[in-house]
């Protein structure tokens, strides 16, 4: 039970850690164009000038969640 215990906070503290170091930040539509049949190509730019370009089926979301650093992001 007590080793339990300490590998449930191990896995806790390693989630939190490794969310702490990316630098998320909300990113806005800037605009969008057809790219296939049901396909579009998502444009977006923060207000500090970051630019950053999704592919997506169906409509493009207004804002999105962008970590500058490694290119990932969040819906």
């Amino acid at each position: 039970m007590r080793n339990l215990r300490k590998l449930a906070i191990l896995a806790i503290g390693l989630g939190v850690s490794s969310m702490s170091l990316a630098y998320w930040t909300s990113i806005s539509l800037e605009s969008e164009r057809e790219n296939g049949m049901y396909y579009r190509i998502c444009n977006y730019q923060t207000l500090d000038g970051y630019r950053f370009s999704i592919q997506v089926k169906g409509f493009c979301p207004i804002s999105v969640r962008v970590d500058p650093e490694t290119g990932q992001y969040q819906k």
